[in-house]
C-alpha cells in the first residue's frame, strides 16, 4: 500500500488532534456530573485479578489501554472520585455480542462472552474510533474494547436497561485516561 505524503500528513494531524483535543461535550462529562460506577463493579488489575472499584485507592495500579502503542498495560490511579450526595440513576449495559448479531435478541445470537456493567448513564466508554461516548448514547454498532488474552478485541452493546439507583458511586482517574470495568474499557474522564 502506497501512502502519499499528503495522506500521511493528514493522518498525523488527525491522530494528534484525536489524542490531544478535549472530548466533545466535555461539559456534560465534568466530575460534578458524577460519571461513575456503583461500589460492586470490578476493576481489572495488572495481575489479572478483578477487585471492587470501592477497594481501589490513589497510587494503586489497574489495567489500562495505551492508545499510542495499542497495548494493554498497568496504569497508576491518580485520583479516586466518590460521590454520595444523592441517589444516582444507573443503567445496566450488556456488552459482548459480535457486530453481525447486534440488534438481535440475546436468544437469537450465538453464545459469546457477555459482560454486564452497572454505570451512571453519563459515564463515557472508549470506542475503537477513540471517541468517548456516554453509556446512554452507545449504539449496537459502536465498537467497544474488551480485554482478550494479552490485548483487546472489539465488542458491541447488546442491551441497555434502567437498573435502579445507588447512593454512592465511584470513578478512577488514571495515567492512561482509561481502565477496564468488568473487562470493558471505560474512560476515566480526565
Amino acid at each position: 500500500m502506497n501512502i502519499t505524503p499528503r495522506f500521511a500528513a493528514f493522518l498525523f494531524a488527525f491522530i494528534t488532534l484525536l489524542f490531544t483535543a478535549p472530548l466533545s461535550g466535555s461539559e456534560a462529562l465534568a466530575c460534578e456530573a458524577a460519571v461513575c460506577f456503583p461500589a460492586s463493579v470490578r476493576v481489572m488489575l495488572p495481575d489479572g485479578r478483578q477487585v471492587h472499584i470501592s477497594k481501589i485507592r490513589p497510587g494503586d495500579e489497574v489495567l489500562g489501554y495505551d492508545a499510542a502503542t495499542g497495548q494493554v498495560r498497568a496504569t497508576r490511579v491518580r485520583r479516586l472520585d466518590i460521590h454520595s450526595d444523592h441517589d444516582y440513576n444507573l443503567v445496566q449495559l450488556t456488552i459482548g455480542t459480535p457486530a453481525v448479531y447486534a440488534g438481535l435478541s440475546v436468544a437469537a445470537a450465538p453464545t459469546a462472552r457477555v459482560a454486564k456493567v452497572l454505570v451512571t448513564p453519563n459515564h463515557p466508554f472508549v470506542t475503537a474510533g477513540r471517541q468517548a461516548l456516554r453509556a446512554d448514547k452507545l449504539a449496537s454498532f459502536d465498537d467497544l474494547f474488551r480485554i482478550s488474552g494479552q490485548g483487546v478485541e472489539t465488542t458491541h452493546l447488546v442491551d441497555r436497561q434502567p437498573a435502579g439507583t445507588a447512593w454512592e458511586v465511584y470513578n478512577l482517574r488514571t495515567d492512561t485516561g482509561n481502565y477496564f470495568v468488568n473487562g470493558v474499557l471505560v474512560s476515566s474522564n480526565q
